[in-house]
């Protein structure tokens, strides 16, 4: 049975931050398990812990009722140990350091300002907004205070209940912890486990449903975590409830966890590609992007065929790679991004190396209301496609701006060996045997998760799968005629500089597209 200890490094773990120092034992295994399933290396981007005081494992399990409404929310269930004393300042600054009371410095009832470094420093030191709502004068309102934390003291437990509502759906907080005590307050002055005790536990399961549904309508873009995280149990003596000894009843505890992957829109894929503008530019001009260095931008190059005095627009420039490319081969190039922190990092490049390129902070599906009349003789878009919601709209904005009988050049991934599970079959010594895939047709919205060892550092990133009947049609209601389409492979003599290089040399990776704009087409579609 783990520790409490243990909340600490399963927070940071799900944040993808280094634990505090003094933090004691492993992320819980089930739900570091269970997040990389769903999330990969990536990260949550917000997370909930709801803290009710004292519901013991014990309590909970003599009440399936109650038990199955806080599975129903949170159906990660793991078996924890409190601290000694099982008591509650000492108990939450063990939760939130990640060490034992010998080295927080809690070891009775007194509430002191923690000096150890806790989850929330981490958390701040990551650039992450952290929140804590509590009963006004409650431990966890007051031993974690002096911190660059916003702090909600309230009357009583509907009070931070309702202020917890307000700050999910203001969506200001990255991580917000919620504590309530009424159970706790019930016991001491009945029993544990009488009428009273079972109507103040039921008070919070109820807390905790209604916070889980506002997290469900509020923070559905995001990968979230939300947790259930009581810090002892208690157990009655002559007709009162107590807790603090070492028994079963005090110090064993289930805590509950809900890991859920966010819905992509057009804002997370924004925050991701201006989050990940430094690791993407050390990706590419690293040379550890070896697929678009040796494969995918040498092809969508040729597929533009003779660029020399054109004016091409480069759709989804990035940190303007492909926009170098062509300007270098003689073509008047206008680069794209919705993502001003890309576009800062060719326009760094642009200032240390001119090639006449003008960058602009851009959508690409709304090009066309910046241009209203054809003016391109090419439009380009180098893997792009994939990271933007509205294809269709994007191919028609491009037609748009296009002059007639001019052509479109685009590269993406392969729908055939990209969809939503792929998986290499190895053998013993590690060598790929087979990929295996499946979910062709499960298209929409999903994430990429950046995670491979030769990125500075990992990040999700959205994505909007297509089959290639349903990017056909996109292209196709746009007004484009599709005039060849490649599957670039590297060679023989590629393979074997870069071995890396040949799983695509068996498998497809990558589609080029060449479209054209009709001579007669004017307006468009």
């Amino acid at each position: 049975m783990s520790s409490i200890t243990a909340v600490t490094p399963t927070i940071c773990r799900l944040f993808g931050i280094e634990a505090p120092a003094v933090a004691q034992g492993q992320p819980l295994p089930l739900v570091a398990r269970t997040a990389y399933d769903i999330v990969g290396r990536g990260r949550v981007d917000r997370m909930l812990m709801f803290a009710p005081d004292a519901l013991g494992l014990r309590f909970l399990e003599a009440r399936p009722g109650l038990l199955g409404r806080i599975r129903q929310a949170a159906p990660l269930s793991c078996e924890l140990r409190a601290v000694l004393p099982a008591k509650t300042p000492i108990c939450f600054a063990s939760m939130f350091t990640g060490s034992q009371p010998e080295v927080h410095g809690i070891r009775t009832l007194e509430r002191p300002v923690l000096k150890t470094d806790t989850v929330f420093d981490a958390l701040l030191r990551s650039g992450f907004r952290v929140a804590i709502i509590a009963v006004e004068g409650s431990s966890i309102d007051r031993i974690f205070r002096e911190r660059d934390i916003d702090y909600f003291s309230e009357k009583y437990d509907p009070g931070v209940v309702e202020r917890t509502l307000e700050l999910i759906s203001a969506d200001r907080h990255d991580f917000i912890l919620s504590y309530v005590q009424e159970y706790d307050d019930t016991l001491h002055v009945t029993t544990h486990d009488g009428a009273e005790a079972e109507s103040a536990a039921e008070r919070h399961v109820a807390q905790f449903e209604r916070l889980s549904a506002q997290i469900e309508q509020h923070w559905s873009q995001y990968h979230r975590a939300l947790a259930f995280v009581p810090d002892h149990g208690a157990h009655t003596v002559n007709s009162q409830g107590t807790h603090g000894d070492d028994i079963p009843e005090d110090t064993e505890l289930l805590h509950f966890w809900r890991i859920s992957p966010g819905i992509p829109t057009a804002e997370t894929a924004l925050r991701a590609w201006n989050s990940a503008a430094e690791a993407w530019d050390d990706f590419v001009q690293s040379g550890n992007d070896w697929y678009r260095l040796e494969v995918h931008g040498p092809a969508l190059l040729r597929a533009c065929g003779d660029v020399r005095g054109l004016k091409v627009l480069d759709l989804g420039c990035g940190q303007g790679y492909f926009s170098r490319q062509l300007a270098r081969v003689g073509a008047k190039v206008t680069g794209v991004d919705f993502s001003e922190n890309q576009v800062a990092s060719a326009r760094k490049y642009e200032t240390g190396d001119p090639l006449g390129i003008e960058y602009l902070v851009m959508d690409a599906a709304k090009v066309d209301k910046h241009w209203p009349h054809p003016v391109f003789d090419l439009v380009t878009a180098a893997y792009s496609i994939g990271d933007m919601p509205d294809a269709e709209a994007v191919f028609r904005a491009a037609y748009r701006v296009l002059k007639p009988g001019c052509r479109m050049a685009f590269s993406d991934a392969h729908p055939c060996t990209d969809p939503p599970f792929r998986e290499w079959e190895r053998d013993e010594q590690g060598r790929k045997l087979s990929l295996k895939i499946d979910r062709y047709f499960e298209t929409g919205p999903g994430y990429c998760f950046w995670n491979m060892p030769r990125l500075k550092y990992h990040w999700n990133a959205p994505v909007w799968r297509r089959t290639i009947e349903e990017l056909c049609t996109a292209i196709a209601n746009a007004g484009f005629l599709i005039r060849h389409i490649a599957e670039p492979r590297p060679t023989p003599e590629q393979v074997t500089r870069g071995p890396d290089l040949e799983d695509c040399y068996r498998l497809p990776y990558t589609l080029v597209f060449q479209l054209v704009k009709q001579e007669d087409a004017e307006s468009g579609p």
